[in-house]
């Protein structure tokens, strides 16, 4: 003899579809919270959430937050040469190195800076001349959350202010190096 069925109180119901529109939660994630199947909550979807106007999610996962350590590869690469010859490098089409670009711009994807405020940075120009800058600002006036621009100050004596700085332009990047280092560097190329 099969035990007796007891209907599942609406509210539990309610709030385990409310959990469903929320996008951070997996059908996993509610179904463990309430103590069902996971089949159970995409029925009370199914049958329920029609009359709140509720739709089934997709079948699949939710997209990555950040990209694979090969797509960063690919990103950083992408942003100093073209790319075909990136697609070369790393045995994909021009099409698939856009792609991924694309993918990870419209995501808001901005690689990590190493440095802060305070710190003295290297940057090459298109000669190869490296330019020694002070971080005065992450983030544009506006919108501090921007990181792909700040403001620095030149490091020398007098060294001019430049804001908006971005830190890669045209495949150049901007990295972090000790003061001591940029110091002696600044040093030499004013006595020469």
């Amino acid at each position: 003899m099969s035990r007796p069925k007891i209907p599942t109180p609406e509210h539990i119901i309610e709030q385990a579809l409310d959990d469903y529109t929320n996008d951070s939660l997996l059908v996993e994630d509610i179904a463990k919270k309430y103590g069902f199947t996971e089949p159970t909550i995409v029925y009370w979807v199914k049958k329920y959430g029609e009359r709140r106007g509720i739709k089934l999610h997709g079948r699949g996962c939710r997209p990555r937050a950040i990209p694979t350590v090969r797509e960063r590869q690919i990103l950083r690469r992408a942003t100093e040469v073209p790319y075909h010859i990136v697609g070369s490098e790393f045995g994909v089409s021009r099409a698939r190195v856009g792609k991924i670009v694309t993918t990870w711009k419209e995501r808001g994807w901005v690689e990590p800076l190493t440095f802060k405020v305070k710190d003295i940075i290297r940057w090459t120009d298109q000669r190869w001349i490296p330019l020694y800058f002070e971080v005065l600002r992450i983030g544009t006036k506006d919108n501090s959350d921007d990181l792909s621009s700040g403001a620095v100050r030149e490091y020398c004596e007098n060294g001019s202010l430049i804001d908006p700085f971005y830190w890669t332009y045209r495949g150049f990047k901007s990295e972090k190096v000790p003061e001591r280092f940029a110091r002696a560097e600044v040093a030499l190329s004013s006595e020469g």
